[in-house]
C-alpha cells in the first residue's frame, strides 16, 4: 500500500490481464482515505490504457458507493455520458455512480431517457442489467417515473436475456405504489 502513495494512481491500474481488476480495490481504498486524490483517479478514465480506464471506473464506482457526494463536480460529465469510452466495463460503473448523484427531476428524467436506451439497445448484457437497476431506484425516488420504469421492466421481462429477466424479475416495485408487478 504504501507504493501506492508514490507511483500515479494511473501507473498502478495499467496492465495485466483484462478480466482482473488489478489494484482498483486498493486504489479506491486509498482514495477513500486521501480524497484529496479523487481528481487524479477520475483522470484515469481518459487514459490511453484501456485496462486503466476500465479499473479506474471501477474503483470510482466503489468510492460513489461511500460518498455519492464526492461526484458533484463531474455532475455534467456524468450526466452526458462524455467519458464512455466505447467498453461496457466502463459504461456500466458510470451508469451505477450517475444514479447515486443527488439528481434534480429534470436531470433524472433525461438520464432515464439514456437508461432506457442502454436496456433497448446496448449489446452488453451487464449494462442492460446495471441500465435497469438505476432506472429502479431512480423510479424509488421519482415516482413520476414510475410508468417509463414498468414499461422497461415489462420489455426486460421479455427479452431473450436470461440476466436480463432474471433482474426484472427481482425489481418487484413494492417501495413504488404506481408501478404494476
Amino acid at each position: 500500500m504504501a507504493r501506492i502513495r508514490t507511483d500515479s494512481v494511473a501507473t498502478c491500474l495499467k496492465g495485466g490481464d483484462r478480466r482482473s481488476i488489478g489494484r482498483a480495490d486498493e486504489i479506491a481504498s486509498l482514495i477513500l482515505r486521501e480524497h484529496g486524490r479523487l481528481g487524479e483517479l477520475w483522470g484515469c478514465l481518459q487514459n490511453t490504457d484501456p485496462l486503466a480506464r476500465m479499473r479506474a471506473a471501477d474503483a470510482l464506482e466503489k468510492i460513489s458507493r461511500v460518498l455519492p457526494d464526492a461526484f458533484e463536480p463531474y455532475r455534467e460529465a456524468l450526466l452526458t455520458a462524455k467519458l464512455e469510452d466505447g467498453s461496457a466495463e466502463v459504461r456500466w460503473h458510470l451508469i451505477a455512480i450517475t444514479s447515486r448523484l443527488a439528481l434534480q427531476a429534470s436531470e433524472a428524467a433525461r438520464f432515464y431517457a439514456y437508461l432506457d436506451q442502454c436496456l433497448h439497445r446496448d449489446t452488453s448484457r451487464i449494462v442492460k442489467v446495471a441500465a435497469l437497476q438505476a432506472a429502479y431506484d431512480l423510479a424509488v425516488k421519482f415516482p413520476q417515473l414510475s410508468a417509463e420504469f414498468n414499461a422497461m421492466r415489462v420489455f426486460a421481462r421479455s427479452s431473450p436475456w436470461p440476466s436480463v429477466i432474471a433482474r426484472a424479475a427481482r425489481l418487484i416495485p413494492k417501495e413504488v405504489g404506481r408501478l404494476d408487478t
